[in-house]
């Protein structure tokens, strides 16, 4: 099976840039029919998926990556045939941006687009030919590889399942939602559980209902000159104090992540992200897990608090070792800023599994699969960290607020400000400088996410079959970002099978791998030191 989504037919053809596969099956009525599925044939994009398309590069690709290790034996079809059914649930899976007016919107992709999947035996790069970043004015958003591993000791096939999901696309979450319609055809395949009804493609079109009342948020000042003075008490409190970047910068080296046409990427000597920057994964024991959570819940926090207040001492630490614990070259005050992105579904968005409501048993409905997310900006002077309680505590406060008063909302709310007024990418107003020293994103615990026919008694993510011998476990999971320029470090924590992974990703271009290594391995020791009280 091979490479990724067709290129759409044109006038033209497509840019060298972004190649793709032949053609898949010939158009029909029934996928004309699930391209749109029932919604107009042109979706404006929300703001914050402007914002990823536009802040999208492929040195930086805006994509999330998810990568599975299956136990069981994952056969083409059988995998090609679920992929399918799955994609064509979730409209945005179906379409492809026009940005030939004056904004980009979805429109349908063609008939004759598919997401084909890349397998390699073992010993191949894990990662994709064409590398992380998708083109998504030319390919839909998602691609699909896999590299056979070695087969376990009594003989099971293994390998590892990988998908990256443009930002455009998809959040984390949205991701993980795209996974578990995955699992679950592929498990109706096997004769397993049968396939949960799918979510209602109509709420695509109020995916953004949060920010596209008139008048902006609630609580925005009214009239063009008041909305222009909150932009601007914005822009200033941000720039009052600089952010303070992850050190030593300046010390990676150039990356594609997309290879140029027709040539590897290292051949012509511009080496792949991964080359430069490999995913780095700190792994828990269930033991330590379990002693960071009982840990923060002595305190009456989360272990989002924990987590928050550890990265806030590693960079502080980290940066230490380079003379630039608190200022920026040019000698002025600076802070540590971590960029925390924020949910914003509500209770009808979330799959059925997390809903506190009596609809939670019925996995129907909900949101498709979207990036639905906000972000907070979470700022503390360096001198705070002497007091890693009291950091704590101003952590915890922080991210209470948050969540009670939903500002998360407001990073959506300074993008649509940007996009409505000043007519451009919301980066214009950071000057090209690093707004957020590093990003922590916190997936959570994702035995509370797979609904209970596709989940196994450790709580991982299970495909039963008719004949169990036939049945595929996910082992491992493990997910990443590259991340956006001028932001440095990026840390998704997540929780599968009892145990607390941080996955961190660092940017090629400014960190080496030594640093990298070095951050990572700080990081570690730090929250293990908070897991042991």
């Amino acid at each position: 099976m091979n490479v990724a989504s067709a290129p759409p037919a044109a006038a033209e053809p497509p840019a060298a840039a972004s190649p793709g596969p032949g053609p898949g099956p010939g158009p029909t009525a029934a996928t004309a029919a699930t391209a749109t599925h029932g919604l107009p044939a042109r979706l404006s994009l929300t703001p914050v998926e402007r914002f990823m398309l536009d802040d999208d590069r492929p040195s930086h690709p805006m994509t999330g990556i998810h990568e599975l290790v299956v136990r069981g034996r994952l056969d083409d079809d059988l995998l090609a045939g679920a992929l399918e059914a799955a994609r064509r649930r979730h409209p945005l899976l179906c379409r492809i941006v026009d940005d030939s007016g004056r904004e980009p919107v979805w429109v349908p992709a063609p008939a004759d687009m598919t997401v084909a999947v890349d397998r390699a035996p073992a010993g191949t790069p894990r990662t994709h030919p064409l590398g992380h970043w998708l083109d998504v004015r030319r390919e839909i958003g998602l691609r699909v590889w896999v590299r056979d591993e070695e087969p376990d000791a009594d003989g099971t096939p293994v390998c590892r399942l990988s998908a990256a999901v443009h930002h455009s696309v998809a959040d984390a979450l949205g991701g993980i939602t795209f996974l578990l319609d995955l699992f679950a055809h592929l498990s109706a395949a096997l004769g397993g559980v049968p396939v949960p009804a799918p979510p209602d493609p109509e709420r695509v079109l109020h995916r953004g209902q949060l920010y596209e009342p008139s008048g902006l948020l609630p609580g925005l000042p009214k009239g063009r000159l008041g909305v222009w003075g909150h932009l601007l008490i914005g822009a200033r409190r941000m720039k009052r104090t600089k952010t303070l970047p992850l050190a030593p910068g300046s010390r990676g080296k150039p990356v594609s992540a997309k290879p140029p046409p027709g040539a590897d990427a290292e051949a012509a000597g511009v080496p792949p992200v991964d080359a430069v920057s490999p995913p780095r994964t700190v792994s828990f024991t269930e033991a330590e897990t379990h002693g960071l959570r009982a840990a923060a819940k002595a305190r009456g926090m989360t272990l989002n608090d924990l987590l928050l207040r550890d990265v806030f001492l590693t960079v502080r630490e980290h940066n230490a070792r380079y003379d630039n614990a608190g200022a920026t070259l040019d000698g002025s005050p600076a802070a540590v800023r971590i960029n925390v992105p924020v949910n914003l579904r509500d209770e009808a968005d979330l799959p059925a599994a997390l809903r506190r409501s009596q609809s939670r048993g019925v996995r129907g409905g909900g949101l498709t699969v979207v990036n639905k997310i906000g972000m907070a900006l979470v700022t503390r002077p360096t001198a705070l960290a002497d007091d890693p309680e009291a950091l704590l505590r101003s952590v915890h406060e922080e991210m209470s607020w948050v969540r009670q008063t939903e500002r998360g909302r407001r990073f959506v709310e300074a993008v649509l400000l940007s996009y409505r007024l000043l007519k451009r990418p919301p980066g214009g107003m950071f000057d090209g400088t690093c707004y957020a020293t590093a990003v922590l994103s916190n997936i959570g615990d994702l035995s509370r996410v797979i609904p209970p026919e596709l989940r196994d008694e450790r709580g991982r993510l299970h495909a039963p079959a008719a004949d169990p011998a036939d049945a595929l476990t996910v082992t491992e999971y493990a997910t990443g970002s590259p991340g956006r320029a001028l932001t440095r470090a990026t840390v998704l924590a997540a929780s599968y099978g009892g145990r607390l992974q941080l996955h961190l990703r660092t940017d090629p271009e400014e960190i080496a791998p030594e640093d990298a290594a070095a951050f990572s391995a700080d990081l570690a020791a730090r929250v293990r030191r908070s897991a042991a009280g």
